[in-house]
């Protein structure tokens, strides 16, 4: 189920109309009707003009209360409205217009065995690192930055912890979730951290009536997956508890060279071992339409995973063991300031926005043989995090929507290694913001976002660098400002131009101030990161025919970041962070899309980016910063008969094929050892069957390439998944 639209009323004759009053996130989207009389939405970008929203009011109070009415709740009766203005491009995200989006929904997110940072590599702007199978570490970067300067939020909780800054994006599976928004250079103003690269939304999918549903996915190397949804409510109100497990032996083989790249006599085709994992996801989620257009969201996820460390390729550990546990939570409510009815619409429209959330994570290894070089036969780190959010949104004019609000947040830390004392750090961070959105012709949208973040840092214990006493405290140890302003103007009809420029700083993880281990020291002088981002862009959507639909986003843009922390050698086997390196980064993005007939689509994005290290404090001749790909491309094609053959129960097949192209890397400063070139070619082909049955199949890396995303970490060769779902 898709929601009824927060956007604008740009997205033409099929558009979807924000519907206020309803106070509900996510319901049955509108159905459009093949002809009809348009209500006259056009007056205003945002908000509509009031007869548009008396008429759908109107239709709104026709649909039969089934609950009302003592039947059994279920799915809401579809409203048939036909809202008049521009067509958008379809993956652009109406949430903050100006900003360079990029939105993956629908049957994207439901290819079997498909991975978020596979699915991520395919979007412009964006570069993920994965160190082997799906179950192993994954991380993904924006436009030349470092996976720390990019928040990755799940169900409105940031996930990226303070140890590293960094998200394993192998604990985001994608089965629950209902749409990934990437937001490139910028992030939008309903996320609480603006981060130096943009930011990631994975969102659940919301409840779906009254329905039961279970599926069954196998695959290559011991891939098995068991899952079970339940869902009841209707438009009002809504819940539903989904389960997953999730088991792989991640025994895929690899070519091992022994360390002679250059001869190849004594190469030999090895299996992984100790490579299995098994995790559990749990979600509940639960919604309630509140009186006079308010509303109430719940949402809680609870995922473990027990897994081995294979280790690198020359030097594979067989032994080591991690285990992973993490539980998000969070409420949301939306309540109009005043409860009577003018209070809901038009100038003088105020609306309280609360949210809370809490995020607690725990991460162990063991490694009795110290095979992994840790110094330790064990490690654990242990985090919990609570945020606390209130926003007044309000319209000065019908024209002007002003934001006010405030968040705070509070970070705890503990990491041990053996029976040693733990560290434990402490970080509370107050955050003052203030936002605008205007309107100052149906053309033209205006966004400003800016804010004055504190952030107090503490810790206590022996500190892994050498045994000395850690007990710095800073109160507004970093106090700066933060914002950025942005604009979308339609011209010529169809064409809208965005631009975009903001200012961000990344504060220190408490693991690049205290340290994660013998191997790795803190360094407690740290600076902030500082950056700043200029983009300018157009996207363009034709319709020539009726049975043609075409549309394409170009962005070029530019990122300039000083007091970048990276990590040198301090003595014998050990790294210290240090400021040091300042960098800038150039680029172009393009993505595009065609529909004929709505049956076949064809889909590309690119990316061409020039990454250089300018500091000044260089002693390399090498300028090109190391792990980033300066060209990456992502062509789709998809066919889809949504009739089907009724003869035998069919009611959509479809059938797609997605190669996705990464140049070569460089995997040091000094840019003596390079990561070589890689593609890979998916195939998906989906069934879906009357009874709600459902069949997909995917084969992954179909010619078999042997890539490697990091040195000494091999990727997966070819690879086969299907799943078999039923919906009741």
């Amino acid at each position: 189920m898709k929601s009824l639209s927060y956007g604008n009323g740009s997205h033409g004759a099929r558009a979807r109309s924000k519907v206020p009053r309803l106070g509900i996130r996510q319901a049955r989207p509108l159905r459009q009707p093949r002809s009809g009389s348009a209500l006259g939405c056009g007056r205003s970008p945002r908000y509509g003009s009031p007869r548009c929203w008396a008429a759908l009011a109107a239709a709104l109070a026709a649909t039969p209360g089934r609950a009302a009415q003592g039947e059994p709740a279920g799915e809401p009766e579809p409203i048939e409205v036909t809202v008049q203005g521009r067509r958008g491009v379809p993956f652009e995200s109406e949430r903050d217009p100006s900003v360079a989006s990029y939105v993956i929904r629908g049957e994207a997110l439901r290819e079997p065995g498909l991975s978020a940072a596979e699915l991520l590599s395919r979007a412009p702007g964006v570069q993920a690192t994965r160190s082997g199978g799906a179950t192993d570490l994954a991380t993904a970067a924006v436009r030349g930055s470092t996976s720390a300067q990019t928040p990755i939020y799940l169900a409105g909780v940031r996930l990226n912890d303070d140890l590293t800054g960094s998200v394993d994006l192998s604990t985001v599976p994608l089965w629950m979730l209902g749409r990934a928004e990437i937001y490139r250079g910028n992030a939008p103003d309903h996320a609480d951290q603006l981060g130096l690269g943009g930011a990631v939304f994975f969102d659940p999918a919301p409840p779906r009536g009254e329905r039961l549903g279970a599926g069954l996915e196998r695959g290559s190397f011991g891939h098995r997956v068991s899952a079970l949804a339940l869902s009841a409510g209707g438009l009002h109100a809504g819940a539903l508890l989904a389960y997953r497990r999730h088991a792989a032996r991640g025994d895929f083989e690899y070519l091992d060279d022994r360390g002679t790249r250059f001869d190849a006599s004594d190469d030999r085709l090895l299996a992984r071992r100790n490579a299995d994992a098994t995790s559990h996801d749990v979600w509940s989620i639960g919604r309630l339409a509140l009186g006079s257009g308010g509303s109430l969201t719940t949402v809680l996820n609870a995922f473990a995973r027990e897994a081995g460390l294979p280790g690198l390729l020359l030097f594979p550990a067989e032994h080591a063991r991690s285990s992973l546990g993490r539980v998000l939570g969070g409420i949301s409510a939306r309540v109009p300031c005043r409860q009577d009815d003018d209070a809901a619409r038009g100038p003088g429209r105020c609306e309280l926005e609360l949210a809370s959330s809490a995020l607690v994570t725990r991460h162990r290894i063991a490694d009795p043989l110290r095979e992994l070089e840790l110094l330790a036969t064990a490690v654990s780190n242990e985090g919990e995090r609570v945020s606390q959010r209130l926003r007044v949104v309000g319209s000065a004019a019908e024209w002007l929507e002003l934001r006010l609000g405030g968040l705070q947040e509070l970070q705890l830390l503990r990491v041990a290694r053996d029976q040693e004392p733990s560290l434990r750090a402490r970080r509370e961070l107050t955050r003052i913001e203030l936002g605008a959105r205007a309107h100052a012709s149906p053309r033209v949208e205006l966004v400003a976002s800016s804010a004055l973040e504190c952030h107090s840092t503490a810790a206590w214990g022996p500190a892994t660098a050498g045994g000395e006493q850690a007990g710095d405290e800073r109160v507004c140890g970093v106090l700066e400002p933060v914002g950025r302003l942005g604009a979308r103007v339609w011209v010529l009809g169809p064409l809208a131009l965005h631009a975009n420029a903001g200012r961000y700083v990344r504060v220190p993880t408490l693991g690049e101030l205290y340290g994660v281990s013998a191997l790795v020291r803190g360094n407690p002088e740290l600076r902030a990161e500082r950056g700043e981002t200029v983009d300018a862009g157009a996207s363009l959507r034709l319709v020539p025919h009726r049975a043609l639909d075409l549309y394409a986003q170009l962005f070029g843009f530019a990122r300039f970041a000083d007091e970048l922390i990276a990590y040198r050698r301090s003595s014998l086997g050990a790294v210290r962070p240090y400021n040091a390196s300042s960098a800038r980064v150039l680029g172009l993005e393009l993505a595009a899309g065609a529909s004929l007939f709505g049956t076949l689509r064809l889909g590309l994005s690119l990316t061409a980016q020039d990454p250089r290290d300018t500091s000044s404090d260089r002693v390399t001749p090498n300028d090109l910063l190391p792990l980033h790909a300066r060209l990456q491309t992502a062509p789709q094609v998809e066919l889809v008969r949504a009739s089907g053959w009724p003869v035998i129960g069919l009611e959509r097949a479809s059938w797609s094929a997605t190669y996705a192209y990464r140049s070569s890397r460089l995997a040091d400063p000094a840019g003596l050892v390079v990561l070589p070139e890689q593609g890979e070619l998916d195939t998906e082909l989906g069934l879906r069957f009357a009874r709600g049955i459902g069949l997909r199949g995917r084969l992954a890396n179909v010619l078999d390439r042997r890539t490697y995303d990091l040195v000494g970490y091999p990727l997966p060769g070819r690879a086969a998944y299907a799943t078999l779902e039923a919906t009741w």
